[in-house]
């Protein structure tokens, strides 16, 4: 379908979007990245684009690359907390723990009711074998929407990521 509106509007930034993720989707990176040179050059804000770049270019092993284009992301996004969550993502993957988890913080501060920021810094502390850390980061979470059934378990979450049955069953048990 993209193929098809791209040979009737070549300007058609929708269509050139779908078709660099299925692209992408296909493993065909080196098409998928020039639907994404297409795309950004007309649109360089665009954020899924320029995160599926990043990711693009990490699966060729480019981390330098992937990091230049989610730096470029959060330039063109004013700091937002998807781009920052996805460039702390990236030094995650990439084992630059200290950067990761400066730019969740940053994240943290600027996007004070944003979710993502915390639960990214959470399981890079989880990951990092910082359980206290974790769990702190977890139960905090877990305290900021009550109502919300997915954010209220996330400190059981993380001790079911762990295989702790003691300590999910007793936050399960607390939350019931």
């Amino acid at each position: 379908r993209a193929q098809w509106v791209l040979n009737r509007d070549k300007e058609n930034s929708e269509a050139r979007e779908l078709m660099a993720f299925a692209l992408a989707g296909m493993a065909q990176p080196k098409l998928a990245e020039q639907e994404l040179e297409q795309l950004l050059a007309a649109h360089p804000g665009n954020i899924p684009a320029r995160v599926l770049q990043a990711g693009l270019k990490l699966s060729a092993r480019d981390v330098d690359a992937a990091r230049a284009a989610l730096e470029e992301g959060v330039r063109q996004s004013n700091r937002s907390a998807e781009t920052l969550v996805a460039l702390g993502n990236l030094h995650q993957v990439a084992g630059n723990l200290p950067q990761a988890e400066a730019v969740y913080e940053e994240a943290i501060r600027a996007h004070p009711q944003s979710l993502e920021p915390r639960t990214g810094l959470g399981w890079m502390y989880a990951r990092a074998g910082r359980r206290l850390k974790a769990e702190e980061i977890f139960r905090e979470i877990s305290g900021r929407k009550p109502n919300d059934p997915a954010t209220r378990s996330a400190l059981a979450t993380y001790y079911i990521y762990l295989r702790d049955w003691p300590a999910a069953l007793a936050e399960m048990e607390r939350l019931a």
